[in-house]
């Protein structure tokens, strides 16, 4: 399966099995591409009939950000087919890094933001952070009722993150436990 996310620099590797189009037909590639870089394309190997794909780690050393990974087949005759597109978030390369990096998950960055704006000790970059789905609504603007909302949403984004890499490096999902104590 595909990757969703790995960190800049690292080699990446997986197996892709393709039922209709075996690794004795076709040849299985691969490309990164976004606004912060494209790598080269990756060539699958054969095994068998399925295909064995690795990202070196000089290929993978992208500039953090989200990309797009697509994926595609081809018989060398001129029959091209895609077999994937999704996205991955690339994480910065923090093995090679010469500056301070924010490493901060967005939705961290957010919640501090907003909380900042409510103890009026936001900075300039914070003041213009702009509202996740709202266009180009910078957080400013925002009443403290919708900040307080805003609070909630991202307190929920990072809990639901939180629970994903639980889930990501084998451990069980946090769960809220609440007791109800009856008083008489």
């Amino acid at each position: 399966m595909e990757p969703l996310t790995f960190r800049a620099g690292d080699t990446v590797e997986w197996t892709k099995k393709l039922p209709e189009f075996h690794a004795t037909d076709y040849t299985l590639k691969y490309k990164l591409i976004g606004a912060n870089g494209i790598s080269p394309e990756i060539v699958a190997t054969a095994d068998g009939i399925d295909y064995d794909i690795t990202i070196d780690a000089e290929d993978s050393d992208l500039a953090a950000g989200t990309y797009t990974l697509t994926g595609w087949v081809e018989d060398g005759e001129g029959f091209y087919k895609t077999v994937f597109n999704g996205s991955v978030d690339i994480e910065p390369n923090l093995r090679e890094a010469t500056e301070a990096v924010d490493t901060r998950e967005f939705w961290q960055k957010y919640l501090d933001a907003l909380q900042a704006m409510l103890l009026n000790r936001a900075s300039v970059m914070q003041h213009t952070m702009t509202v996740p789905g709202a266009g180009s609504r910078m957080v400013q603007y925002l009443s403290p009722s919708e900040i307080y909302a805003e609070i909630a949403k991202a307190t929920a984004k990072l809990e639901e993150i939180e629970n994903d890499n639980r889930v990501a490096n084998g451990q069980s999902r946090k769960q809220i436990k609440i007791q109800f104590n009856p008083t008489h």
